[in-house]
């Protein structure tokens, strides 16, 4: 069947068409999504694919889900009109063979869905390419089925008839052809509009630029598992050249006034929002509302449609109803209830639009807009006597009716205001700051300083590279390339230095020159490339930046050019040759020689050490206790053993020690001297051994260096031990005896008391006490005083000390025993 529609309309009619049904549409409530008498019919999308530029495969609808694209995806690209993309495709293989089999053929497939007894409504905006018409013969705008292995499948599809410019429908019954459908000039270089709406029952409507074709045949419910846009699922037809936009895919056949409403239908892609009439037919005063299923009702005057009841009610307060339209009441005016049209306000309030109420104003007259007639304006306050006083420079007030001075601000750091009467203050220009020492102007920033941005706190130092050398600016001027800065803050071009030799700038603004890598060197000055850095030869090296290359110094050499460092001698090994190539060059030290890595001589080794062989890193030490004279020595032999009073505390040495007043030294023992104990002492260096302190003396200090350090027995007492370390070595002189000397050294020293005489302590230092009048003593010895006896009767001593008693005169006596 073939059915001829004029498609020579231009987009710009069309666009107008679509403006003016738009503009005709009454807006609904405030809480509805599409204006009053029309409806949208987005929610009823299984699928919307906008090709938005971001996201490309994105299903807006999160329906069905996300496209997948081949590998060579196609890319973004105008749309039909300016808030919509497009998918380009652009197919860069043009052959006769043009496939889906080539990798770089580009097309989407959509996840399988399920064509049910409900029905669906596939349309979509296209622009084809009529260029290379064999390689789209048969290329579809979209082919959906169970098709495999180039056998079609309950397939429905929408292809280019052959290489004709005309569109072809066909939808397959399982494997068998059911129906067909053609639309002739319809395939061409401008934008068109094709909707299929097909049905279980309804029959198949197919649409073109918003105009129905006859309707045919019917198609059964079925899994469509293999689906494609722009391309075909038989590898014999061609691909897809052109662009595709905003596809969608509804869960039912879509009306022909839903259709005619969707092709005039202008979105952006961003939501499935789509809102088409649904022509509601009113008397005079009515309102034409659309329900969300696209049932028109005719609402009364004063009522629109409210999208949550799905019936008829009044606007809110602060609107009113204009036509079909809850529109805002204008300033001066307020709706209280049922908003069916709005009252003026009353003299002495005001309203400022929208309102459910009016404002109490002093003054104000019917139907003012604002209370600001009566106010100061902003900027200023009430002063005294009423006059309106204007706000200090450096401040400002975005208020009308201020009643103080306090209402005036200081300007935010980064703002100023230089007049009085300010109600805002203004930024700070680029190059100014305000920090908030000066509110009613801006200060320039300094010379090295800069600020880029407008209303600016504080200016920002020249970075290192840089350099400003005038006041006010907002930015800093760059050293040029081959040269960098010297610090940050600069003033003056001269801040920027040539890059030395060895160094080069490619970049205007360096802070630092680049180096030249090590193993290179530059003697260029001012270098902006880097190719300037050269390699250094073999046998020598640089460091990074260097000016020049070093030779390899004696004990080092190189084998390879660019080196950053010389190979050196290993150790036990030395060079003698400046700039050597090769380890060969590399010397072994002798017996009783050692060298380090890199050394250019070998050396000997010194007293104390010995070295048995050649290529040694280090020379053997002489033992702890022993020692060493000879320099260059091979054998440990010339290691001898420290003699008495001397030492060595650690190996290598070559002379002793000789042990110090107070410690003793023993050959036994030659790493170490010992301490004199208590009880010894040593006045001289190099003995082996210490003193003892003489009997009636001691020491308690060890390592004493003199004999005046042993202590004296006290008197009363004595000690015969030589060596003592402690005054408990000293023994008390026994009762009856006595001690007047320091340092006894037996208990012959101890003096026995005479006869007549006696002492009762131990360790007595003063002499005997003598015996009382009254009384004698024979004996010598004696401990106490009971051991002086009383003169018999008839006896008597006259005086202290008796030995014996006298006897009385002739003519006395005495009778006291």
């Amino acid at each position: 069947q073939t059915l001829g529609v004029d498609v020579g309309a231009s987009m710009a009619t069309r666009g107008l068409i679509a403006l003016i049904i738009l503009s005709l549409v009454p807006c609904a409530l405030p809480s509805a999504s599409c204006p009053g008498g029309s409806y949208d019919i987005g929610n009823l999308l299984q699928a919307y694919y906008p090709f938005n530029p971001n996201s490309m495969l994105t299903d807006v609808s999160s329906n069905l889900g996300a496209l997948t694209a081949t590998s060579v995806a196609p890319q973004s690209a105008d749309g039909p009109w300016d808030a919509i993309s497009s998918a380009n495709f652009s197919q860069s293989k043009t052959s006769a063979s043009n496939s889906y089999l080539d990798s770089n053929a580009q097309y989407f497939t959509l996840p399988d869905f399920n064509y049910d007894n409900n029905g669906m409504t596939v349309c979509t905006w296209y622009y084809s390419s009529i260029s290379n018409p064999k390689t789209q013969s048969w290329a579809r705008l979209f082919d959906f089925g169970s098709a495999t292995s180039n056998t079609p499948k309950d397939n429905i599809l929408i292809a280019r008839h052959g290489t004709a410019n005309a569109l072809f429908l066909q939808v397959f019954e399982d494997k068998s052809l059911s129906f067909s459908q053609e639309i002739t000039n319809a395939f061409g270089e401008k934008w068109n509009h094709v909707c299929l709406a097909i049905g279980r029952n309804s029959g198949t409507a197919l649409y073109f630029n918003g105009v129905q074709t006859p309707l045919v045949n019917s198609k059964k419910a079925c899994q469509l598992s293999n689906n494609y846009i722009g391309r075909s699922f038989s590898s014999s037809d061609g691909l897809y050249i052109g662009r595709i936009a905003d596809f969608r895919i509804f869960t039912r056949p879509l009306s022909a006034t839903e259709v005619s409403g969707l092709y005039q239908f202008r979105g952006d892609g961003s939501s499935t929002l789509t809102c088409v009439g649904c022509s509601p037919s009113c008397k005079a005063g009515e309102n034409g509302q659309c329900k969300s299923d696209g049932t028109p009702i005719c609402c009364p005057s004063g009522q629109l449609l409210d999208a949550k009841s799905q019936n008829c009610a009044s606007c809110p307060a602060g609107y009113f109803t204009n036509s079909s339209t809850c529109t805002p009441c204008p300033a001066g005016t307020y709706s209280a209830n049922d908003g069916s049209n709005c009252t003026t306000c009353d003299a002495g309030t005001y309203s400022t639009g929208g309102a459910a109420s009016c404002s109490a104003c002093s003054g104000a007259a019917a139907g003012s807009t604002s209370c600001s007639a009566n106010l100061c304006a902003k900027g200023t306050y009430t002063g005294a006597g009423g006059a309106c006083v204007p706000c200090a420079a450096g401040t400002s007030s975005n208020v009308s009716g201020a009643s103080s001075a306090a209402a005036c601000a200081p300007c935010a750091l980064g703002t100023f205001s230089s007049a009085p009467g300010a109600a805002v203050c203004a930024a700070c220009d680029m190059g100014l700051f305000q920090n908030g020492s000066s509110p009613s102007a801006c200060a320039a920033c300094p010379a090295g300083w800069f600020a880029s941005a407008g209303g600016t706190v504080n200016c920002t130092q020249c970075a290192a590279g840089t350099f400003s050398n005038m006041s006010a600016a907002s930015s800093c001027q760059p050293c040029d390339v081959g040269y960098h800065g010297q610090g940050t803050g600069a003033t003056a071009l001269s801040a920027c230095v040539v890059c030395e030799a060895g160094k080069y700038g490619t970049l205007s603004g360096l802070a630092n020159c680049e180096n030249c890598a090590a193993g290179l060197y530059g003697t260029v000055v001012g270098s902006t490339v880097s190719d300037v850095c050269l390699t250094c030869g073999i046998g020598n090296y640089s460091n990074e930046g260097a000016s020049q290359c070093t030779v390899c110094n004696a004990g080092y050499y190189g084998t390879q050019v660019g080196a950053g460092k010389c190979e050196s001698c290993s150790a036990g090994k030395y060079g003698t040759m400046v700039m050597a190539t090769e380890v060969a060059v590399c010397l072994t030290c002798d017996a009783g020689y050692y060298s380090n890595a890199g050394a250019s001589v070998c050396r000997t080794c010194p007293g104390g050490s010995f070295g048995p062989n050649t290529d040694a890193s280090r020379c053997e030490l002489c033992s702890a206790g022993m020692f060493g004279t000879a320099l260059g020595a091979t054998k440990e032999d010339v290691c001898t053993a420290c003699g008495e009073g001397l030492y060595t505390s650690h190996a290598g040495l070559s002379a002793c020690v000789t042990c110090a007043v107070g410690y003793f030294g023993v050959p036994s023992n030659g790493t170490a001297c010992s301490l004199c104990v208590a009880g010894t002492y040593s006045s001289a260096q190099r003995l082996t051994t210490c003193a003892a302190c003489r009997a009636g003396s001691y020491s308690e200090n060890q390592g004493a260096n003199s004999s005046a350090t042993c202590v004296l027995c006290a008197a009363g007492s004595f000690s015969s031990v030589e060596g003592a370390a402690s005054a408990s070595n000293c023994s008390l002189c026994v009762a009856g005896s006595f001690s007047t000397g320091l340092g006894a050294s037996s208990q012959s020293n101890c003096s026995v008391c005479s006869p007549g005489t006696f002492q009762s302590a131990s360790g007595a230092s003063v002499r005997c006490s003598i015996c009382a009048a009254g009384t004698y003593a024979t004996g010598s010895g004696l401990g106490d005083a009971g051991s002086c006896q009383r003169c018999g009767a008839g006896l008597f001593s006259s005086g202290a000390g008796f030995t014996t008693c006298s006897a009385c005169r002739s003519g006395s006596y005495s009778s006291v025993l």
